[in-house]
């Protein structure tokens, strides 16, 4: 579901977790914004990261501020998709509840780091990655098109009274899902064949 905020909230107005939590979802989920994504604004925040934490230069407030220019990029599209005035965006994701989704980014790169998800990362300028893996996976894209790896996998439509923006909120809601489980086409398609073969017997 999209985010509705109060056009009367001031800057000074407390974060919403939940609001926080449903834009890095959108950017986690979203190719260009995403740091896992193949290339884009999240690829480069990403890669700046991770520089500055094999030199040892890493501070996670800093960093936070570093993610901080990708949450308000994800905070204009967010607004640009989801509501009728683009304008809106600062409105929809006050200061402290983009501020929050920062620090939420922040603290989930730290925790890949450490668990040694981008090991096989090549982050010299210009250098290709050892392993293309980690750029990839499941993202939406244009149309609500899920796609894996980069091709396309499924299409949600919309049906009946449900609204655009309903749609786009659930096929966000299914590649979040996808990604957190772990499955691939191949084994989703594995799941389905088993599941047809149970109800024949």
């Amino acid at each position: 579901m999209a985010i509705r905020r109060s056009m009367h909230a001031g800057r000074g107005a407390p974060a919403d977790e939940h609001a926080a939590q449903e834009l890095v979802m959108f950017i986690e989920n979203t190719s260009d914004l995403s740091p896992d994504g193949p290339s884009g604004q999240g690829r480069s925040v990403l890669l700046n990261a991770l520089r500055k934490w094999r030199k040892g230069t890493y501070d996670p407030a800093r960093a936070v501020t570093l993610f901080g220019y990708l949450v308000e990029s994800g905070a204009k599209r967010y607004a640009k998709e989801f509501s009728s005035s683009p304008r809106e965006w600062s409105t929809m994701f006050t200061p402290a509840t983009r501020r929050e989704a920062a620090g939420q980014l922040e603290a989930s790169f730290r925790n890949s780091v450490k668990n040694g998800e981008y090991d096989h990362v090549d982050t010299r300028i210009g250098a290709r990655e050892m392993s293309e893996s980690s750029a990839h996976g499941w993202t939406v894209e244009a149309g609500r098109q899920i796609c894996f790896n980069g091709q396309p996998f499924a299409h949600i439509a919309k049906e009946g009274n449900t609204s655009p923006v309903e749609a786009d909120g659930f096929t966000h809601l299914v590649v979040n899902l996808l990604n957190r489980s772990g499955d691939t086409p191949e084994s989703i398609y594995e799941q389905h064949m088993g599941h047809s073969r149970r109800n024949r017997r």
